[in-house]
Parts: structure tokens; C-alpha cells; sequence
């Protein structure tokens, strides 16, 4: 048995169902919009919701 003979008879056992563009363009989708939001949760600063400390963030700004 070739060489070439065993790759064919290894490629035969193994089926891996084809996908179609449509579904290969919906996984990179989703995999940007994945990405995307990943990358804008660990890198904008987390929001002060309260208000004392944004008055002393302004304080400090005049005050300079």
C-alpha cells in the first residue's frame, strides 16, 4: 500500500459535514460582535454613579 493510498483511506474515515458560506459568514459575525464586546467591557472605565464623587472630581479640576 502507497503512501497516497493510506492518506485517501485515512481522508474516507473521517467526514466532516461541509458548511455552507452562509453559515461561515454568521459564525464570523457573531465572533466580531463577540470580540467587540469583550474589548469594550475590560477596557471603558466603569461609570461613578455617584454623584459626591463627581463633585469632587470637579473640585479638584478648578481648583488646578
Amino acid at each position: 500500500m502507497s503512501v497516497t493510498e493510506r492518506s485517501s483511506a485515512r481522508k474516507s474515515l473521517i467526514r466532516i459535514p461541509e458548511l455552507s458560506e452562509t453559515t461561515w459568514l454568521a459564525a464570523i459575525a457573531v465572533g466580531f460582535l463577540v470580540l467587540h464586546l469583550l474589548t469594550a467591557i475590560l477596557l471603558m472605565p466603569v461609570a461613578k454613579s455617584d454623584p459626591a464623587s463627581q463633585r469632587e472630581e470637579t473640585r479638584a479640576v478648578l481648583t488646578d
